[in-house]
């Protein structure tokens, strides 16, 4: 237990002596105490380059869950994955996507205030960002995050109006898009993770994040 430093009538907590100090004395430890607790904070309980990380996904083919799968495991961050009241149905999600609508999702367990960088992974259909994304992404406060966007498409064509989309709205809900990437799928023949794990790789380490 802390002992305490007598400032006349004043008490100020210190870790081991119970001393009398005169009033300008004690302000100075007491200034010295609390810039030592916030070193403390920032670089004990926090240290530099300990970032944590959180990848937030959909998949409905299992594609962006085996991609989503392996960024999380080579950035040793949590994942959490979208999941929908109802599922739908291929034609209903592409047409949903292409006016880009939303879909009813379960609730999330999670709290973004608790993570540095958040990896949104999301499948792209009709050439749009899939439902879910676009429900978590107006509900998601993103204030101060750092973002990465990955998806996966059976084209080989980056798809550069979903990753400008995503951005919009990240930057509108106040956080920083770094980098996006995407690995092209085959819907009816599911990536292995074999597959994935080389571009996640060279992905990953152009980001500085392994």
């Amino acid at each position: 237990m802390p002992g305490t430093i007598k400032c006349g009538t004043e008490k100020v907590w210190h870790r081991r002596n119970k001393i009398m100090l005169s009033s300008n004395l004690c302000g100075i430890i007491r200034q010295i105490i609390f810039w030592q607790e916030l070193i403390i904070s920032i670089y004990v309980l926090k240290p530099e380059g300990k970032m944590k990380n959180l990848v937030v996904y959909y998949s409905k083919s299992g594609n962006t869950e085996t991609v989503a799968k392996e960024i999380a495991k080579a950035i040793n961050g949590d994942i959490k994955k979208i999941e929908l009241e109802k599922e739908i149905g291929l034609m209903s999600a592409a047409f949903s996507a292409f006016f880009g609508l939303k879909v009813k999702i379960k609730s999330m367990n999670f709290n973004l205030q608790d993570y540095d960088n958040i990896f949104i992974g999301t499948p792209v259909w009709a050439g749009k960002t899939s439902t879910p994304i676009n429900t978590f992404l107006s509900k998601a406060n993103l204030a101060g995050k750092n973002v990465y966007i990955f998806a996966t498409q059976g084209d080989n064509k980056a798809p550069s109006s979903v990753y400008e989309s995503v951005k919009t709205r990240v930057e509108a809900k106040g956080g920083k898009v770094i980098d996006n990437f995407f690995i092209q799928t085959d819907y009816k023949n599911p990536i292995t993770i074999e597959q994935a794990s080389i571009p996640v790789s060279e992905w990953i380490k152009k980001n500085n994040l392994g």
